[in-house]
């Protein structure tokens, strides 16, 4: 018998399409003690429903994504599942207010903790509703609940269609538009290793955040000066033009080593910026461009390779606006190649934002690798 499978259907109707995934999950002799899900939004909760009635007794999360992907298959419709079924541990959770107050709720994540009979090798895989400001806050709330501890987490932000504004997330069997669901998965064959990857690199356009609205992820200036005119004069672009010069151009927040990247959500009537994380006050960023893939996927897989060298499984989270910008060059089947030949069986959530540990981004894949 599998330890792990990802099965996948194209079909747009839900009820097909769980039919078909679930006819390979019953040719294997166990029930799943997990199932992780992702499928477009016109069939997440039928589908998210007629999961939890076929499998009572599996703890069963999804999250709405724009496009699904396994190994050697990709679509934008359809559903896409990943069933565990032995050598791990499970439990799980959600949080309630999570644009508001989700730190009330950290008891349900340190009681799905102490479910566990160790933390050793264990991770916290979470999926937010997008584009309701809720990420940062919720990633408080693990931390408190998980400091002390060597458990990682790993998330997203929902994904769909670009310009939906209503994504959404599941567990067992129940839909959310406004909760984080959650699910602790302990490895009891082996580690876990987590990994991001980044394929934008530095540009000597390098800015100094002047005047923020943390809360709304709005940037008002850099460089005491107002944001818009910056970007303008930056590109030599008018206000017809920018966005479109923005496109390809995040921008990344420098914390230490690291490049926190984040993309603009609106252009606001003020000239202010709306992105889709945080940027906080007197921090430094720098303009993003596109590096060489070759070279960055080369990359990523001889780093995977050094934390985990034969990786049986991984949960693949794909920011939507890499996938898209893979699409428009040409190059999303070379992204699906270099997942397969890395990973025997993964599953892809494509959504509008990743966390790692403490940190909220966007334009980015993280991976969590099971040995």
């Amino acid at each position: 018998m599998s330890r792990c499978i990802s099965v996948m259907s194209i079909n747009p109707d839900a009820a097909k399409a769980v039919e078909e995934v679930c006819a390979k999950i019953d040719a294997e002799v166990e029930l799943p003690k997990a199932l992780l899900f992702f499928s477009n939004k016109e069939i997440f909760a039928e589908a998210a429903r007629m999961l939890r009635e076929k499998y009572p007794s599996t703890v069963t999360m999804g999250s709405t994504t724009y496009m699904n992907m396994i190994e050697g298959k990709m679509s934008h419709a359809g559903l896409s599942v990943m069933a565990l079924f032995s050598g791990v541990e499970i439990s799980c959770g959600y949080l309630e207010e999570i644009n508001r107050h989700p730190m009330n709720y950290v008891k349900r994540v340190t009681d799905a903790l102490n479910a566990l009979e160790s933390t050793q090798d264990t991770i916290c895989v979470e999926f937010t509703p997008a584009f309701i400001i809720a990420e940062e806050f919720v990633l408080d709330t693990f931390y408190e609940a998980l400091k002390g501890t060597n458990v990682g987490v790993i998330g997203g932000s929902t994904g769909g269609k670009f310009g939906d504004k209503e994504t959404m997330v599941s567990l067992n069997g129940e839909v959310y538009k406004d909760a984080t669901v959650f699910m602790f998965i302990r490895n009891l064959k082996g580690k876990i290793a987590l990994y991001r990857e980044n394929i934008y690199k530095l540009t000597d356009k390098q800015l100094v955040v002047t005047d923020v609205d943390i809360s709304e992820r709005k940037v008002y200036e850099f460089n005491d000066r107002p944001a818009l005119q910056v970007m303008e004069e930056i590109f030599h672009a008018n206000d017809d033009d920018i966005a479109k010069k923005l496109e390809g151009h995040p921008i990344g927040r420098l914390e230490g080593n690291d490049v926190l990247i984040t993309d603009v959500n609106t252009i606001n009537d003020d000239g202010s910026f709306t992105y889709l994380a945080r940027v906080y006050n007197m921090t430094k960023v720098s303009i993003l461009e596109l590096d060489n893939l070759k070279k960055v996927f080369e990359r990523t897989t001889n780093d995977c390779r050094k934390l985990i060298k034969s990786p049986e499984f991984a949960l693949v989270i794909n920011c939507a606006g890499r996938t898209k910008t893979f699409e428009e060059m040409g190059v999303v089947d070379d992204f699906a190649d270099r997942m397969t030949e890395r990973f025997p069986t993964f599953v892809t959530l494509s959504g509008f934002g990743e966390q790692l540990n403490e940190f909220h981004f966007n334009k980015t894949m993280v991976l969590a690798m099971f040995e």
